[in-house]
């Protein structure tokens, strides 16, 4: 069964992937990572989080103030 934090991180890279380059961001790419740091340290280990750490990770989506 999926937890509310992972279905939390799963429906904001979901959010993320469907919006246009030009809209992802800072404010967009900020709050992805502040889901993030919510995540308790014990769900931290999950595949969803992985993943948008990954995705948040990557040059194209990297925010440059």
């Amino acid at each position: 069964m999926m937890s509310a934090q992972s279905l939390s991180v799963s429906q904001t890279q979901a959010a993320i992937e469907a919006l246009p380059s030009t809209q992802q961001t800072a404010m967009v790419l900020g709050v992805a990572a502040k889901v993030l740091e919510a995540v308790p340290p014990g769900e931290q280990r999950r595949p969803s989080v992985a993943a948008l750490e990954e995705m948040l990770s990557e040059p194209t989506r990297q925010v440059t103030a």
